[in-house]
Order: structure tokens, then sequence, then C-alpha cells
């Protein structure tokens, strides 16, 4: 959890989840969603945010722990489809 910033998971009709980055106010900084040519999540600012280290950390942070719930969940598909 965030002391500054929100992660609203948003509908989708995709295989993989958008996120909206928030501050406390709920003005919007920017979104994550899946990068393909990455195969991972990514982090897209909107044009002229600026943030500090502190936001950028919880913004990795929020990035590690989507990209590792991503990961498990490939993983577990090739599992059950064996």
């Amino acid at each position: 959890m965030s002391e500054y910033l929100d992660f609203i998971e948003q509908p989708s009709a995709h295989k993989t989840s958008l996120f909206y980055v928030q501050n406390k106010t709920g003005g919007h900084l920017g979104s994550i969603m899946y990068y393909v040519p990455w195969r991972k999540y990514v982090f897209a600012p909107m044009a002229g945010m600026i943030f500090d280290a502190g936001c950028l950390n919880d913004i990795i942070a929020q990035l590690n722990k989507i990209n590792l719930e991503r990961k498990v969940e490939l993983q577990n598909r090739k599992i059950n489809k064996s």
C-alpha cells in the first residue's frame, strides 16, 4: 500500500489488466499496462508528470508485484495443461 498513490484496476476484456495510477486526491498520473514486446507490465506516465524517489519506488514495487503475479499465473496454466 502506498502512502501517496492508488493503483486502481480497470475493467478489461483483454487477457491482461490495466491499472490507473492516481494520487490520493484522485489526480490521474499514468497507467500500468501490459507491454507485449517486453512481455511485462510497464508504467506509462501522463505527459508532464514529475515524480520523486518515493513515488517511483511505490510504482516499481507495484510493477514487481503485478509482474510476479502474471508469471505465477502463466506457470500455473502450463502445469494445468500438462
